[in-house]
Formats: structure tokens, C-alpha cells, sequence
């Protein structure tokens, strides 16, 4: 049996598989591998809580785990049944994951930019996309001829951005916004719940320089919706609303000195966002 090395973790990993383990002390089977890629696969147990294995090179995800592997889709399958040996170890069927000496890393926003900084951002981010436009996703559908369907888009995002800015009449805002948004788009995580983590992140980090209520509001609407987004889509945005974010999310609102790069990284992150 050939026995792999996680390189680094979320360090929110150990409690959630402490957890499992201790749920299902009296049976073997603990884990189900719910879907495989070549970059990630997704396990999940029994009450719909979600870890990811990464290849070697990924932006770290919340609850994720980066193994010592170029690519994952030789090794796993959908389906698999994934058993713990103990409380860092973890065996499938071609092999086993040590988690023991991995590096664990902090998943919430931790440097966020000043008031400077937000202006370099707002500056910096039209540029890239007229620069480097999304072929798919929400830049891509509001972009599109007119129809149904991306008039109810703008519809959503005008609302939103009539709350954000305080001028919203509507006791419901923003949740008919989220309504609209959640699971719009394709893919596994559609592009209007990357679009709702990358706000409610933004709004994340001015809330740790300002007290902004805007933050728990968008939060609160959240929550009761996740249902209507794809599994893993609720998973992400699950994560982001206990203030978890991608590693290259994380990066972009550090504000490094090669912002651009960190707007790519970004926009390249999944299939069609």
C-alpha cells in the first residue's frame, strides 16, 4: 500500500475529522468520495460536511488538503469508500494519507487593504477585465444580448448594489438578490455563489478595519438559501459565511505587489467564473 504525504492543510481539518471519527467510532467507513477531478476531489460523510484533497501547486481551499500529487484522477474514483486509521490518517484504496507532519494553515482573512488599498483595487480590477474578460460566468452573461434571463440578472445585481450603497427601499434586500444568485450559472460551484463569496469577502475585510453590518446581513440572507445551489456550492459558500476563504482570494485582499498576477489567479479559480 503506497502511502501518501499531505504538504499543507486547513488547520480547521484535524477537529472535522476528530469529529467524524468519534461519530462513527463503531464503523470503518467514515468518508465518501463525492467527486474527482484532476486538481481536487471531494469527500463528504454522512452529514454533508465536506473535505478536499488538492494536487500539489493549488491555492489551499477551507477545509482543504494539498497532497504530495501532480494529479489526483489516477488515484481516486467517485464513490470510494474512505476508512481513518487514526485521527491523522486516512486509507482508500490504492493508498494511504498521512496528514501527521502536513503544515497547517490558517484559511480566514487575516491582512486586509486600508482605505489606499481599496482604491488600488477598484482601479486595478476594471482593468483586468477589460484586459483579460471571462469568457463565461457573470461578466460574460451580463455582457450578453438581451434576454429573460440576464435582465433578471442585472435586476439582482442593480438591487445589490442599491443596498450596498444604502439607497435600497426594499425590506427584503439583499435577500431576493441571493435568491437570484444562488446557483446561478454552470459548473459544480455556479458563478453567482463565486460572485456572493467574493462580496461577502470583500465586505469581510472592511469589516475587520470598520464595524460594516452590511457583512452579517448578506451572511444572514445566506444561510437559509444554500439549499438551492449545487452541494458543493453550498459547501463554499458554508465556509465563506464562517469566514473561510480560497488562499487566492485571500491573496488578492493582501493587496501583493503583483496585483494583476493575483486578479488572474482569481478569475482563473474553477471552470466558468
Amino acid at each position: 500500500m503506497t502511502t501518501l504525504r499531505a504538504l499543507r492543510l486547513c488547520d480547521t481539518v484535524p477537529a472535522q475529522l476528530a469529529r467524524v471519527s468519534r461519530q462513527r467510532s463503531t464503523q470503518r467507513s467514515t468518508l465518501r468520495m463525492h467527486s474527482v477531478f484532476r486538481h481536487a476531489c471531494n469527500l463528504v460523510d454522512d452529514r454533508g460536511y465536506w473535505l478536499s484533497l488538492q494536487a500539489s501547486g493549488m491555492p489551499l481551499a477551507p477545509r482543504g488538503i494539498i497532497v504530495d500529487l501532480d494529479a489526483l484522477d489516477t488515484f481516486f474514483a467517485p464513490g470510494q469508500s474512505v476508512w481513518m486509521l487514526g485521527p491523522m490518517r486516512l486509507q482508500m484504496p490504492r493508498l494511504t494519507l498521512d496528514l501527521v507532519s502536513a503544515e497547517h494553515c490558517d484559511t480566514r482573512l487575516i491582512t486586509v487593504p486600508d482605505d489606499a488599498g481599496w482604491q488600488i483595487l477598484a482601479t486595478q480590477l476594471p482593468l483586468f477585465l477589460n484586459r483579460q474578460p471571462p469568457v463565461q460566468g457573470l461578466w460574460h452573461a451580463l455582457i450578453a444580448p438581451p434576454s429573460a434571463e440576464n435582465r433578471r440578472l442585472k435586476d439582482a445585481l442593480d438591487g445589490l448594489s442599491r443596498w450596498l450603497a444604502g439607497h435600497a427601499t426594499d425590506p427584503a434586500a439583499p435577500g431576493d438578490a441571493v435568491q437570484t444568485l444562488l446557483g446561478y450559472g454552470a459548473g459544480l460551484t455556479p458563478s453567482g455563489d463565486d460572485f456572493l463569496v467574493g462580496l461577502l469577502a470583500v465586505l469581510a475585510a472592511r469589516n475587520k478595519t470598520r464595524p460594516d453590518s452590511r457583512h452579517d446581513a448578506l451572511r444572514e440572507a445566506m444561510r437559509p438559501q444554500l439549499a438551492r445551489t449545487t452541494d458543493f456550492g453550498a459547501a463554499l459558500l458554508a465556509n465563506a459565511c464562517d469566514g473561510h476563504y480560497d488562499e487566492s482570494l485571500r491573496r488578492l485582499l493582501s493587496l501583493p505587489t503583483d496585483l494583476p498576477q493575483a486578479l488572474a489567479d482569481v478569475a482563473a479559480h474553477g471552470h466558468s467564473s
